[in-house]
């Protein structure tokens, strides 16, 4: 079984994103590279002075990067259950798009938003605008399509009322980037979901 096997049997890109999630993660003590995770979260992290600086690269790498064990692990199991329906059903390059744009467009949304207050101090970081991209991509599929691999577009709504509740109930987390991804997601994956219905590929991950 080779490479093409599983790209047409199997989640690739959900299974990477969650494998370079992990290992910006942990790498650093795996490899044994003397850096500690504030170290890191300030190497790659959101922050406005940066981007001002020039470092727009951050609007990427601050979608990979989480402050705890916890936030980790509730983002990457939210992608895995969310990630592995959509990335069936739109095909992976689609998913893979969907999932770098949210997660990029949310980050630009929450620069200009830090811009506009002028706040400095703040630090983003973590996948949730990505995620939340993922899910308004399944809201989308299961609204035109009735369901999305099991899954009707009334539960999803419900899911993502919960989360976006859970978030406004903390001071830590970052809304606008969550709303922003939302609504990314939602209509690229109306549009990605659109087009691939006109051209109903045999393969479901194709």
């Amino acid at each position: 079984m080779g490479i093409r096997y599983y790209w047409r049997n199997y989640p690739v890109i959900t299974i990477l994103l969650v494998a370079l999630n992990a290992i910006f993660f942990v790498g650093p003590d795996l490899l044994e590279i003397p850096s500690d995770l504030t170290t890191v979260l300030y190497g790659g992290g959101l922050t406005l002075a940066d981007v001002e600086n020039g470092e727009v690269y951050r609007f990427l790498t601050s979608a990979f990067l989480h402050f705890d064990i916890n936030h980790l692990m509730g983002n990457m199991l939210m992608l895995v259950i969310m990630g592995y329906r959509l990335e069936r059903i739109l095909g992976h390059i689609p998913y893979l798009i969907l999932y770098l744009a949210s997660g990029v467009g949310a980050n630009v949304v929450t620069f200009v938003s830090y811009y506009m207050g002028g706040d400095y101090r703040v630090i983003a970081a973590g996948a949730s605008g990505a995620i939340f991209g993922v899910c308004g991509g399944m809201y989308a599929v299961a609204l035109i399509g009735r369901q999305a691999e099991g899954i009707t577009a009334g539960q999803m709504m419900a899911v993502i009322l919960i989360t976006l509740l859970s978030g406004y109930m903390s001071l830590e987390v970052n809304n606008m980037a969550h709303l922003s991804g939302l609504i990314f997601g939602f209509l690229l994956g109306l549009a990605f979901y659109l087009v691939k219905r006109m051209r109903r590929p045999r393969n479901p991950w194709v």
